[in-house]
Formats: structure tokens, sequence, C-alpha cells
């Protein structure tokens, strides 16, 4: 879990130098999509080791952690506001 934070912050941090360089890249990818793109490739990853036991548990704790913290802002936003 830690490895892939480390990769996240590292491939956004890649992607920010980049675009200064090369607006067009910053505008086209997104961090929304590098980030993404991380998960995916580390899902197809660990599917093709056979992980497949770790990928239930992290998609049970991620159900958990959306539903507990994440989805009441967003459900009670209009009235927080």
């Amino acid at each position: 879990m830690m490895l892939l934070l480390a990769i996240n912050t590292t491939a956004l941090g890649y992607k920010r130098k980049i675009s200064k360089h090369y607006p067009l890249v910053g505008r086209l990818l997104q961090d929304a999509t590098v980030t993404t793109l991380i998960g995916v490739f580390a899902g197809v990853i660990l599917s093709v080791l056979g992980q497949s036991a770790t990928l239930t548990t992290i998609g049970e704790g991620y159900q958990t952690l959306f539903m507990i913290v994440l989805l009441p802002p967003i459900i009670f936003e209009r009235y927080l506001s």
C-alpha cells in the first residue's frame, strides 16, 4: 500500500515537471488519469502474480473507507455549505 503511494507521488511529480516544459502534456494528461493508470497497472500485476486474495482485501478496505469516510460529505455537501 505504501509502495503504491510512493509510486503515485513520484509519477505525479514527474508529470508536473514534464508539464512545465511541455504544457500540452499537462492539459492532456491530468493527475486523476495518472493515478487511475497506476491503480490499473497495479491491479493487473497483482492479478498476473496470482494475488487475488490481496486484491479482495484491498477492495473490501476501500469499500469500507468510501462508505464511512468519503460518502457522507458528498451526500451532505448541500447542507454543509
